[in-house]
């Protein structure tokens, strides 16, 4: 399957997921299966039809709060961001922080991508600021 294929399976799989209170309460799933019907008698780039995917998963993931849906949406947005960012260069190691679309952040290096949630933020801070009290006194006692 090419791209431009796996973009459109991926929205469709996506659409047939998600829950009858979602797809019927709100325009989002109506939005998103005629964008799919237009997109796929159209041939856009791989870059513009990743982009406009990633801005509709945006949207659904905007509607849909949490659980197994959430995480999956999660997941092709990452998948769709690969197809839109120019590759990471050789030996380019630097990490890149992104607010992630369903809340806490996304660090990005070398085109792999985590996500921290906002509950484990906490955690990342307390562990960044005892690391940094900890180098504090090495300086101090000159052994860095």
């Amino acid at each position: 399957m090419d791209q431009q294929r796996d973009i459109y399976r991926i929205v469709a799989d996506l659409l047939n997921e998600l829950p009858a209170p979602i797809a019927e309460g709100s325009n989002v799933a109506a939005e998103a299966r005629a964008w799919l019907k237009q997109q796929s008698s159209a041939s856009p780039n791989v870059r513009q039809l990743a982009q406009t995917a990633r801005d509709g998963l945006d949207a659904l993931l905007r509607a849909v709060k949490g659980g197994r849906a959430h995480e999956t949406l999660l997941d092709a947005r990452v998948a769709l961001g690969r197809y839109i960012a120019p590759g990471p260069e050789a030996g380019n190691d630097a990490l890149s922080v992104q607010f992630a679309p369903g809340g806490g952040v996304t660090l990005v290096r070398d085109g792999r991508h985590f996500t921290i949630s906002d509950e484990e933020l906490e955690l990342v801070r307390e562990a960044v600021n005892t690391r940094k009290r900890e180098v504090r006194k090495l300086q101090r006692r000159g052994l860095i």
